[in-house]
């Protein structure tokens, strides 16, 4: 996911860099600074860099073969309720909208701008990423998902930024990045423009760390039937 970011934004996106010395710093406070037009372009491009990828190297290929016959019947097509396993539908597409939600929060935007941007992009990828026709349940997973993910994503990469002062340590840069990759890639191409932190205001924090394994290798149904009623 990371790389299709970097390989779907980073020519835009460097040409943008090199004027952020004459735009407006962040300030989080009073809002200067952000942008509107930076995460529409990031998104656009993510898409784009993500729909080939999966077109050469995800099965089925035929799946993300997007022509301008796929796109208009897509902006015809109901949306309909897939059957896409639980790891795409409730873990990958979330993770997608967080992509979005993020790119658009990093680069200065609240929460409700953030999901119009995460709306937006499902609705973008469901027509031009994707042969298969639009679904309902993915639009819901990945926009109001999606935002729930990249805001929980980007707030951890904030207070992770946050505790190491004004200038960050590589290693917490890194963390941050990983965390929320939107927002080590607009930190990254930006520069000055948009390192400003989020501010945390000093909260509560819980944290903890659970790792878990098991042994098991046959499980049997002890005597239940396997049939089950509908």
């Amino acid at each position: 996911m990371i790389v299709a970011v970097a390989v779907g934004v980073l020519a835009p996106a460097a040409g943008a860099a090199d004027e952020s010395a004459r735009a407006p710093v962040l300030d989080w406070d009073t809002g200067a600074g952000k942008n509107y037009w930076i995460p529409a372009l990031e998104i656009r491009g993510f898409i784009f860099g993500l729909n080939q990828f999966n077109r050469h190297f995800i099965s089925p290929q035929e799946d993300y073969e997007t022509d301008l016959e796929s796109i208009w019947r897509n902006l015809r097509t109901v949306p309909i309720y897939d059957k896409d396993p639980f790891s795409v539908n409730q873990i990958g597409h979330p993770y997608q909208g967080g992509i979005y939600y993020g790119l658009a929060r990093s680069a200065g935007l609240d929460y409700w701008q953030g999901l119009l941007y995460t709306i937006g992009g499902s609705l973008l990828w469901e027509t031009v990423g994707e042969t298969t026709p639009p679904s309902i349940n993915d639009h819901i997973s990945t926009s109001i998902g999606g935002s729930f993910v990249g805001e929980a994503m980007f707030r951890m990469a904030s207070l992770l930024l946050e505790g190491g002062g004004e200038t960050p340590g590589f290693w917490r840069e890194l963390g941050a990045a990983l965390i929320s990759p939107p927002t080590g890639f607009n930190r990254l191409v930006f520069g000055e423009r948009f390192t400003a932190i989020f501010p945390s205001r000093d909260p509560e924090i819980f944290i903890r760390l659970r790792l878990g394994a098991t042994l098991t290798t046959d499980v049997t149904a002890q005597g239940l039937p396997d049939t089950a009623k509908r």
